[in-house]
């Protein structure tokens, strides 16, 4: 994923908009994401302090960050692009159903990483 001129950082799962060409000519840039997932074992707070502000900024609509050692997932929604933050972040709980925002007809239930 391109974010700029300096930046593409490479996520653990990017769903993105259907393309024709499957972005064989060309690597997804944020209007193309709708959701990312972070997954960290031994870096929750790089996820946290530098990709999830670079997301933001750059207008990623909904980011998910999966701590593992935590057992933690914290949903983040809203991008404030002036900020580098998002408006809306929570923890999920359990039961762990969720919908992401750009996609609300997939359920995902992630309770077995609570």
């Amino acid at each position: 994923m391109i974010l700029g001129d300096l930046n593409a950082p490479q996520p653990d799962i990017a769903v993105l908009k259907p393309r024709e060409d499957f972005y064989a000519t060309g690597h997804p840039h944020p209007d193309d994401v709708l959701l990312l997932v972070e997954v960290a074992d031994t870096s929750p707070a790089h996820d946290r302090h530098r990709r999830l502000p670079l997301y933001a900024r750059f207008g990623v609509p909904e980011v998910w960050l999966i701590d593992i050692g935590g057992r933690a997932v914290t949903i983040h929604r809203d991008p404030q692009p002036a900020q580098g933050s998002y408006a809306t972040s929570f923890l999920l709980e359990s039961p762990g159903l969720i919908r992401p925002v750009m996609l609300p007809d997939l359920e995902l239930d992630l309770s077995a990483l609570l």
